[in-house]
């Protein structure tokens, strides 16, 4: 059984924006929480062996409050709509409710959001997945070495 809804409050959070590439050469973006950005960047460079590039910090604003500060955030080099996905269920064999939360951008919510559901369903009965739409803002990605047009760019790919 799943069951799908839509938050419409939650909190701003901080996220590391990066493009990761596997060795055929295919490159996604990925937006990752940054208080566990390393210890995933160490997992898919060395567990996958993929190149992990244009690594830059930005924050995560519900729709609501992105729309709110739009004139604000204007003047950002870097805006992209990310929605939060966020997949719930109940371990009978640990007997706790888990949750894991992602962030993704927009464009690939529908196709990442059935890959997790489905590695999910396999070892659990019930899923309440939720997603909430924002933006994820960032004015500091020439900082870090990567261009608005180089951005831009792997946006277009």
């Amino acid at each position: 059984m799943q069951s799908t809804t839509t938050k419409p409050n939650s909190h701003r959070q901080m996220l590391m924006y990066c493009r990761i590439t596997n060795s055929n050469g295919e490159s996604t973006e990925r937006f990752v929480d940054m208080a566990t950005f390393s210890l995933w960047q160490y997992y898919m460079q060395n567990r996958h062996g993929f190149s992990v590039t244009g690594v830059f910090p930005c924050i995560w604003l519900p729709q609501h409050q992105s729309q709110q500060h739009e004139r604000l955030f204007e003047h950002a080099g870097f805006t992209h709509s990310v929605s939060k996905l966020t997949l719930e269920s109940f371990d009978e064999n640990l007997g706790i409710n888990q949750s894991q939360t992602r962030f993704i951008a927009t464009k690939d919510l529908a196709t990442v959001s059935a890959r997790l559901e489905h590695h999910w369903l396999q070892s659990r009965d019930a899923l309440v997945t939720t997603s909430e739409a924002g933006s994820a803002i960032s004015t500091t990605p020439a900082s870090y070495g990567v261009t608005s047009n180089s951005v831009a760019a792997s946006h277009a790919a």
